[in-house]
């Protein structure tokens, strides 16, 4: 259909609001369809936020005019919502396809222009009125759309739906609130949106969509809001029944069906149900080594250690000791009460180090850095990276003795002691000569891969490699320009002596402050046009949706708590 060309007897017209666009698109049909198929009346074919057949403009037999939304997203009509809904259209009302305050080029906006009122009302000025309207619109601002109309009927919606427009056509504060304190209980915290099909966990109790959930828990055992370990997943009937009643008086909160039918597939909790065993890490005897790979890349604790070509060594250590030293803290609470055959079955570590007189263990490529010898009465720590004993000397002032625990978690490790071998770059070192895998770049922002690959990018581009950055972190660190997030607890330099948990956890952070100095003029248009997601660092989905990663910056402050 021309734009140009007004056809003999269009009833309606449609006055695009959209920024250096003038155009018009005359109604004709009964039927005018808008959306990104390219056989609706108006096609709107690269905009990703416009369903196939978006929306609809019907005039019925008796000439009353209707706004029929069919899209996933909605549809805003004066500043209303319609979702799945027919609302009656009056003369002179906007009606917004795409509206996004964020990304203003993708807006999609109409006036509609009735031609023909069919009500007593209509006059000569009223014509008057629409043309000086039309010549208003070229001198306006697209957003800033307002007309000398009369105020034209309200839409025919529920109650709880009507609400004035403001002047730049935004919907008011008043309506954006009437998201109730009972819509917000029934949120789900990963998604969103109104619960489905509502799953419980416990023993910490929150709530998820289960299919929401089923896609969480093949990143991680533990719950997405406190981090607690998951025991069991069980059906929340209550919750249910209680969404339900929520949806029947609001009928308007009601998902597409589109979405609830993809929960639906992506379900995998079809009854009450133990955490898989897949997630269950397995018991290791002393000297049985884990084959089990487990990935946990969905926590965003700072202090997971994520490499792409598998676990690393100390993360298989410390998760072996907190393993096993509970099972024997619990056999020995059973010892008081039960016979002596228990004891079998539970962990017990070496009692003889290397230098202890009646050691006889097998020999190590690593010699022992001090002629100390250990006495009847003296302790033993545990290694907590390879797990065998050292004297305890943490207590003694000769400044000569070499470390024995990092400074900032306190955990005993043997590296500088007597030269651990189970890592090999060392499990206790100085901040600044702990060494880090190549991989460990590919995460090392946020746990996003996306955002790590900017990192990456910009620094191939400078000719600097991954140890220039971690220098200039360093060093910031000293001057007090950048700071870490366990500088609270302990003093924290370059100097000071971290297990490789703590060091890659404060690395981190000392990153992340360096991806967020490198201004946006150093950066692709690709990476500094993306809009800010509203919880920023602190945001879930990055580190398991590549897409979500990828669409939005996270590298901003948390501004949805």
């Amino acid at each position: 259909m021309s734009q140009d060309t007004l056809p003999e007897d269009p009833w309606g017209l449609l006055v695009s609001l959209d920024e250096d666009s003038e155009k018009r698109f005359p109604i004709i049909r009964p039927e005018f369809k808008i959306g990104r198929n390219k056989d609706c009346d108006i096609a709107i074919l690269n905009n990703k936020h416009v369903s196939s057949c978006h929306c609809s403009i019907i005039k019925d037999e008796e000439g009353v005019i209707w706004c029929k939304d069919t899209s996933t997203n909605g549809t805003l009509v004066n500043g209303v919502k319609i979702n799945k809904e027919q609302v009656r259209l009056c003369d002179s009302q906007i009606i917004r396809i795409v509206f996004r305050k964020g990304s203003s080029n993708m807006n999609v906006s109409y006036k509609f222009v009735n031609l023909c009122p069919s009500d007593s009302t209509a006059s000569l000025d009223a014509t008057q009125e629409y043309l000086n309207t039309l010549e208003t619109d070229k001198e306006s601002s697209p957003i800033n759309t307002k007309t000398k109309c009369s105020t034209p009927p309200p839409i025919e919606v529920n109650e709880e739906k009507k609400a004035a427009v403001t002047d730049s056509g935004d919907p008011p504060k008043l309506e954006l609130n009437k998201k109730d304190s009972i819509e917000e209980t029934l949120l789900c915290q990963i998604c969103q949106e109104i619960l489905h099909d509502c799953v419980s966990l416990q023993p910490c109790t929150h709530t998820y969509c289960a299919g929401c959930y089923s896609d969480w828990m093949s990143y991680s055992n533990e719950c997405p809001s406190c981090r607690l370990k998951v025991e069991r997943i069980t059906k929340n009937f209550i919750v249910n029944n209680l969404v339900s009643a929520y949806l029947r008086s609001n009928p308007g909160k009601k998902r597409p069906e589109e979405d609830l039918k993809e929960l639906d597939e992506k379900n995998k909790i079809d009854k009450d149900m133990m955490l898989p065993k897949a997630k269950r890490r397995k018991r290791l005897s002393w000297d049985e080594e884990e084959s089990e790979d487990y990935s946990d890349d969905d926590d965003e604790d700072d202090d997971d250690i994520s490499s792409s070509s598998g676990p690393d060594p100390l993360t298989i250590a410390l998760g072996r000791f907190e393993s096993e030293f509970r099972d024997l803290e619990s056999s020995v609470i059973a010892l008081k009460s039960r016979s002596a055959m228990s004891v079998k079955s539970c962990f017990v570590p070496p009692t003889k180090c290397r230098q202890c007189p009646s050691y006889a263990g097998p020999s190590h490529a690593v010699s022992t850095r001090s002629s100390f010898t250990c006495s009847p009465s003296t302790n033993h720590v545990l290694c907590m990276c390879c797990m065998l004993p050292m004297p305890d000397r943490r207590s003694e002032s000769d400044l000569s003795i070499p470390p024995q625990k990092c400074d900032i978690c306190s955990k005993s490790f043997c590296h500088m002691y007597w030269g651990c071998g189970c890592t090999a770059g060392g499990c206790l070192n100085q901040f600044k000569d702990v060494t880090y895998d190549e991989s460990t770049l590919g995460r090392i922002i946020n746990d996003n891969s996306y955002e790590s690959k900017v990192l990456k990018d910009y620094l191939r581009e400078k000719g600097l490699a991954f140890k220039d950055m971690i220098n200039t972190c360093l060093d910031k660190l000293d001057n007090g320009t950048y700071s870490a997030p366990d500088t609270r607890s302990a003093r924290i330099s370059s100097c000071s002596r971290t297990c490789f948990a703590c060091a890659l956890k404060n690395m981190k952070d000392l990153a992340f402050q360096y991806r967020s100095d490198i201004s946006s003029e150093e950066l692709p248009d690709s990476v500094t046009d993306r809009p800010n997601c509203h919880w920023g660092r602190q945001c879930r989905t990055q580190v398991h949706n590549t897409g979500h990663a990828k669409t939005y910056n996270h590298i901003c402050p948390q501004t949805r708590f």
